[in-house]
């Protein structure tokens, strides 16, 4: 909504405003803990099986030959600092990408206001109404039918490359395992964060009647 429409109509406190987008847009509390009319929970889970699946492999994929003689050489001798200097980079590729693959998903989801809206539009003529919801389920289903598609060759290729670059770089399979599960949890926690920061800014944006807060706060949901 504009400023001016969102000023009035939103009613709600700080703490439900989060909840509520936190159920909407953090991918492991809308994936386990929210009930989609339109989304069914099947879906979302196998989105995000292969979420962490595309994180495993693009964090494969940007392994560079140094980390990897390094990683053959100091063997046993590993810390903890020189985990996170050969991970930060990797970490900045893996979420740039998966973020865009993330944004890329979304397009095969129908979210419930566009169904309301169809219903809204045709309900003086049911004949009319029933055509257009058949329309609308094939629609839904081939969505659905592409995703899968999609998710399924990306997790046949990232099998195969993955299986190929733990044979080929044994000395790199601990430290490709553990970047990547703490890749994951990092971008869970840092987009809880986003989302907190842009719910604590658009309520501040209410309270001062600042547009430019508004429009700020808005910039976070795109994380």
């Amino acid at each position: 909504m504009d400023f001016d429409d969102a000023i009035i109509k939103e009613k709600r406190s700080l703490w439900k405003c989060f909840i509520d987008k936190l159920k909407s847009d953090h991918i492991f509390i809308n994936t386990f803990f929210v009930i989609d009319n339109m989304n069914p929970k099947s879906i979302k889970i196998f989105l995000f099986l292969a979420n962490i699946d595309f994180y495993l492999l693009i964090n494969s994929m940007v392994f560079n030959e140094d980390s990897i003689s390094q990683l053959y050489h100091i063997k046993n001798k590993n810390n903890f600092i020189g985990f996170i200097n050969r991970s930060v980079n990797r970490f900045i590729y893996t979420v740039f990408a998966t973020s865009i693959y993330n944004y890329i998903s979304k397009f095969f989801f129908i979210k419930e206001k566009k169904f309301i809206k169809l219903l809204l539009r045709h309900k003086s003529s049911h004949m009319q109404l029933y055509q257009e919801l058949y329309l609308f389920t094939i629609k839904l289903k081939n969505r659905y039918k592409g995703l899968i598609i999609i998710c399924m060759i990306i997790n046949i290729f990232s099998w195969y490359y993955i299986s190929c670059f733990n044979n080929v770089y044994r000395y790199t399979k601990r430290e490709w395992l553990l970047s990547s599960f703490c890749f994951i949890i990092v971008n869970m926690i840092f987009h809880l964060l986003t989302i907190f920061f842009g719910t604590i800014l658009r309520y501040i944006s209410f309270k001062f009647d600042s547009e430019k807060l508004y429009k700020i706060s808005n910039l976070f949901s795109g994380f």
